[in-house]
């Protein structure tokens, strides 16, 4: 079977998670074999009866795009990620594996790992971003909708103490203690947390079907956005009236309800396709896949990530785990686990045949509103679940992700054309 070589775009990809996603993919693709996290499914590290292939491996080559809003630390994670990819290939030199060393040093030879300044919170960035994309690729295989920022100012002590004496599980996994600015706005007058974290994805997602639907004419598979959720996401005190989260009192859990919210609605376009759909836009479409990396210690938690607080924080995730939490990956590595499964794992491949629903032998994360979980208990090896989204998914939601949708393509069509203009 011959396989088209993945052009991968990670956001936010210089550190934390989406380094880490970065680093999962080049391991697993480098390997002769099917890459092990495309076959895990319900919570245990082997091998799932369900899949037995990944559309994406073994592959010769891959082009990775690392899209930061720091170009100097797109740079250094580009130079940090190929020594990462030669050790891996030393590794299989070491141990006088001919055919996995074969195939290591071919791939490693045809990497090519590109980086480009985007700043989400700017959609004269994200545009600028795009149509590079569009003129310089010829197709896209993945859009990894990585990059946020959290909004934290501070925590309620006083909350804090009453969470963990008296829900202490829920105190590490969704805490409700800690303070979030509201109201602020980025440059171009919307929601702040709101563009960075969910809109500006959504931009670029717009902005590139050409781009997947040209993969699923070359390779026979449908291309995929993978987005980022988290275990806190939450519809609580949700207003479509505020759908750009200015005046939610908690705009980081919010985005991510609207992000789940909004796959869910376009995963169901794709199973249900208009009748009068011609070809390229059938398969233009995406899988969109919603993953959670867990509870993990990065900088996207500015409170927490410096002296006293920082400290406390490790403390707390390391005694969760002790306590047999599954939520609580003891590095981003293995935070990553999800995504990389949602990456490489078999789904339905239609792209010019209609889908008659779920056929047999594909995972359930892959046909229900639901998100892929990374599980890392603490003395064993990472896997991952899948579950549904926190509150479920009924008509009342649905209908909430149709009209979000609406209002989305409106504002999307509104920066574009003011963007040409301004080009």
């Amino acid at each position: 079977m011959s396989f088209t070589d993945p052009t991968i775009i990670v956001t936010g990809a210089n550190s934390g998670i989406g380094f880490a996603i970065c680093h999962r993919i080049l391991i697993q693709l480098c390997s002769a074999s099917v890459p092990p996290d495309a076959l895990l499914t319900s919570d245990t590290p082997k091998k799932s009866s369900r899949a037995s292939r990944s559309p994406f491996a073994p592959c010769g080559g891959l082009i990775l795009i690392l899209a930061c809003r720091n170009i100097d630390s797109a740079n250094e994670a580009r130079t940090r990620l190929l020594s990462l990819l030669a050790a891996q290939v030393d590794l299989a030199r070491n141990k006088n594996a001919e055919k996995q060393l074969e195939h290591a040093e071919r791939f490693q030879k045809n990497v090519k790992i590109e980086t480009y300044t985007l700043d989400l919170s700017s959609i004269s960035s994200t545009l600028a971003f795009a149509r590079w994309v569009v003129q310089t690729h010829d197709y896209v295989s993945h859009l990894i909708c990585n990059a946020a920022v959290a909004p934290f100012a501070g925590l309620n002590h006083l909350g804090a103490i009453k969470q963990f004496t008296f829900q202490p599980s829920k105190a590490t996994v969704t805490p409700d203690y800690l303070y979030e600015r509201t109201g602020e706005k980025s440059v171009d007058g919307l929601g702040l947390v709101w563009q960075t974290n969910f809109f500006g994805h959504y931009v670029l997602y717009r902005m590139l079907p050409d781009l997947f639907s040209k993969y699923a004419d070359k390779s026979g598979v449908r291309s995929r956005v993978i987005w980022l959720s988290t275990l806190a996401a939450s519809g609580e005190g949700y207003d479509a009236d505020d759908f750009q989260l200015v005046k939610h009192t908690h705009p980081y859990e919010a985005s991510k309800y609207e992000i789940e919210i909004i796959a869910a609605h376009l995963n169901s376009i794709v199973l249900s396709p208009r009748a009068d759909d011609d070809d390229a836009k059938f398969k233009s479409r995406c899988w969109h896949l919603v993953v959670q990396p867990g509870v993990v210690a990065t900088t996207l938690d500015k409170v927490n990530s410096k002296g006293f607080l920082a400290a406390m924080r490790a403390s707390t995730l390391f005694t969760a785990r002790c306590f047999g939490s599954k939520n609580h990956p003891s590095s981003p590595y293995k935070a990553a686990v999800s995504a990389s499964h949602a990456v490489l794992t078999e789904l339905p491949q239609e792209t010019s045949a209609r889908p008659e629903g779920p056929p047999s032998g594909v995972a359930f994360e892959t046909w229900g509103p639901c998100k892929i979980n990374s599980r890392a208990p603490m003395f064993r090896k990472e896997s991952v679940s899948s579950s549904e989204f926190r509150g479920g998914w009924n008509k009342e939601e649905a209908e909430k992700a149709a009209a979000l949708q609406e209002k989305l393509d409106m504002l999307y069509a509104s920066v574009v054309k003011q963007g040409a203009g301004e080009s």
